[in-house]
């Protein structure tokens, strides 16, 4: 461009040189012609004097014109710079005409921000069609105001792209006059990230603000050099028995310490303030009201506003302080009773396997000195411990380091003696010590011997399994014994029966149904034994229950008896999801319920009736046997469930029923109830789980 300049200026300048002489040349000759012919020699002059003034506006049309291509060549310069920065900047640029603020040129970068296609779309639109919110009143008039002054201005903004985007955009207007028109220069840059860190900072220093305020603990910030108390929170001010803030604003926070500091401390103190590390104190402090408690003082390094700090906090501590100092005056005490006592107390450090204290009563048992104990170390664990516990004890380390402080570990293992005897031991241990990252690395505990007991226990299992067998070796028995007699009195039964028959000798006829009534009884006897071993021996079943069917055929068995079939039998049910149980037990439950009911039953009423009621849903069954017979009388209603018990001096059953109702709904998970009243009748209800939904 430079060039180009150069060499219009020069080819200007020898244009009008040219154009200046060959001016003056022709009214110089045209002069001399004119005083060749004797014409006045004035002209001449005013011909020179014109031809001169012909020069020096060819002199003046070359400065100017110089001095246009310059302006003309500054001027293509600038603008190919604005355009540069005008298409290329990171930042929406749009440029608006006032006062409507119609928009009349942008950048690529601005529709891409506001996710417009084309520049056309927007072109005419006014500025402010993309914020989120309008300007307010005030906001407006201190734009117009800067707009007049010719003075930019700034503001922070939500904005609203093309396709419903919001995000924050930072917009710097500058006004500025081009050929007597205003235009202002929009440059919008987007915030959106530096808005969301600033949230962000915010609502973390609201959250430190809250938990500084509700703080259980008494929170100070302290100047790091002059410890001058410079904010604190409610607590503090309760704690220390302040007015208000300003109380406490200002003071030396060591000023409320009982003790000063001693030299040891102070450097100790300088060392950690000056390295920036964390500073742990227990101190006893003095309120303005004069009353004294023990703090737990933790100062950490902070920095706020470029200002360095420590954030103190004092925690409450007087209690275990003071239940500590008790201890401590009270020690002679404690260890006396510590050695007279027959429980052996022990401190164990886990963290260096070693035993730190342990009283007369541990070494008593273990067989070895304090002496030996300290020479073994670690050594003296490897020979305490039964091989065979050892991956127990494993276990026990683990469950000790996620133990709590108010948590207690019992456990038992076996321990060698010095001599080789083997002690069987029962621990309670809890934590006695942290580190400073709060790892159990000592444990207090005591035990007792237990070995005497552990033996009476193994002989107790011994005996407990010879029962078992026994009763096993009892329960088959009496299940093949039942069997064995049952086959023979039935054929006896028959033959009494076809004697009966045949032989009708008076005595014979007179004799056989008491034979008859003797060997039934005896066959109840043996069936109901029958019965019982079943419900010892067999595993439980599960099978749809038809509670109807079942009922019906139950009591068709028991026709065949005197009367029974005057009585009316009413089955109630209410059943609303499939029941599962095991058939046998339930079809022994159901006959000896239903027998007792038949056999006790008054007939001398008018009406005999047997009512059973059948309730189940998808948990369990709810059965109610109710009779309106004889009932039961008081002093025997604890003991019907008794084996071999009968309430009635009449009854000629075995006293196994009721009995083995029982065991059949232990097994069962069931329960029995029973109400009766003399003379009124008898209720047995009966509830069973589903086996289904045991199952589940």
């Amino acid at each position: 461009m430079k060039k180009n300049h150069f060499f219009d200026s020069l080819f200007l300048l020898f244009s009008n040189i040219k154009f200046a002489i060959v001016s003056w040349l022709g009214f110089h000759f045209i002069s001399l012609y004119y005083v060749y012919n004797n014409f006045s020699i004035n002209i001449f002059w005013v011909f020179s004097f014109y031809t001169l003034m012909l020069f020096l506006l060819g002199l003046m049309f070359i400065i100017i014109n110089t001095k246009y291509i310059h302006s003309k060549s500054e001027l293509e310069k600038n603008k190919s710079m604005f355009e540069e920065i005008f298409n290329f900047s990171s930042d929406a640029i749009f440029i608006t005409k006032p006062p409507l603020n119609q928009i009349i040129d942008c950048n690529q970068t601005a529709l891409k921000m506001f996710e417009i296609a084309n520049k056309k779309d927007i072109i005419g639109k006014k500025g402010h069609i993309f914020h989120l919110h309008p300007l307010s009143e005030e906001d407006i008039e201190k734009i117009k105001n800067k707009i007049k002054k010719n003075v930019a201005y700034e503001l922070q903004l939500e904005y609203k792209t093309h396709n419903n985007n919001i995000f924050w955009g930072h917009l710097n207007g500058s006004p500025m006059h081009i050929l007597n028109e205003e235009f202002t220069i929009n440059r919008i840059s987007d915030i959106s990230l530096i808005k969301h860190q600033e949230e962000q900072l915010k609502s973390s220093i609201d959250k430190f603000q809250t938990l500084f305020d509700s703080s259980v603990d008494a929170l100070f910030i302290v100047d790091k050099t002059t410890f001058l108390i410079l904010d604190c929170n409610q607590k503090a001010i309760e704690m220390f028995d302040a007015k208000n803030k300003s109380a406490l604003i200002g003071i030396n926070g060591a000023s409320f310490q009982v003790r000063d500091f001693s030299e040891k401390e102070i450097e100790y103190i300088t060392e950690k303030n000056q390295s920036g590390q964390k500073i742990e104190f227990e101190l006893e402090y003095e309120t303005f009201n004069k009353k004294r408690f023990w703090g737990h003082l933790i100062s950490t390094p902070i920095v706020i506003d470029n200002v360095s700090c420590n954030f103190v906090r004092v925690s409450d501590v007087s209690s275990r302080k003071n239940t500590e100092l008790s201890l401590f005056k009270n020690q002679k005490l404690t260890d006396l009773i510590a050695e007279i006592s027959p429980i052996q107390i022990w401190i164990h450090d886990i963290k260096n396997q070693k035993i730190d204290y342990a009283n007369k009563a541990f070494y008593n048992i273990v067989g070895y000195t304090p002496e030996e104990v300290i020479t073994l170390g670690p050594a003296y664990f490897d020979l305490s411990i039964y091989p065979d516990d050892i991956p127990l004890m494993q276990s026990l380390i683990e469950k000790i380091y996620d133990m709590q402080d108010d948590d207690t570990l019992n456990f038992q293992h076996r321990v060698i003696d010095k001599s080789k005897n083997v002690h069987w031991q029962e621990f309670r241990i809890r934590v006695f010590e942290r580190d400073a990252k709060g790892n159990v690395i000592k444990i207090i505990g005591n035990s007792i011997d237990i070995t005497e007991t552990k033996e009476t226990e193994s002989k107790l299992i011994d005996t407990n399994k010879e029962l078992k067998q026994i009763n096993e070796e009892l329960d088959a028995f009496v299940y093949r014994a039942s069997h064995d007699l049952r086959a023979p009195l039935t054929s006896v039964l028959g033959l009494l029966n076809l004697t009966q028959i045949e032989n009708k000798d008076p005595e014979t006829v007179a004799y056989v149904p008491l034979m008859q009534k003797s060997i039934e009884r005896l066959l109840d006897v043996i069936n109901d034994l029958i019965n019982f071993s079943k419900n010892s021996r067999l595993e439980i079943s599960s099978e749809k229950i038809d509670f109807v069917a079942l009922t019906k055929d139950v009591f068709n068995e028991f026709l065949y008896l005197e009367n029974a079939s005057h009585i009316e039998l009413i089955i109630e049910k209410n059943i609303d999801f499939d029941f599962y149980s095991d058939y046998m037990r339930l079809y022994l439950l159901f006959n000896n319920l239903i027998s007792n009911a038949i056999k006790y039953h008054d007939f001398s009423k008018q009406k005999q009736y047997i009512k059973i009621s059948i309730e189940s849903n998808n948990q369990n069954a709810k059965i109610t046997v109710q009779d309106n017979g004889l009932g039961i009388a008081d002093e025997y209603k604890d003991r019907i469930f008794n084996m071999f018990f009968r309430a009635n001096a009449a009854s000629t059953g075995s006293g196994l029923g009721l009995y083995i109702v029982k065991g059949i709904l232990e097994k069962l998970k069931g329960s029995i109830n029973m109400e009766s009243k003399r003379s009124e009748g008898t209720s047995f209800i009966v509830e069973i789980p589903n086996s289904i939904y045991l199952q589940n």
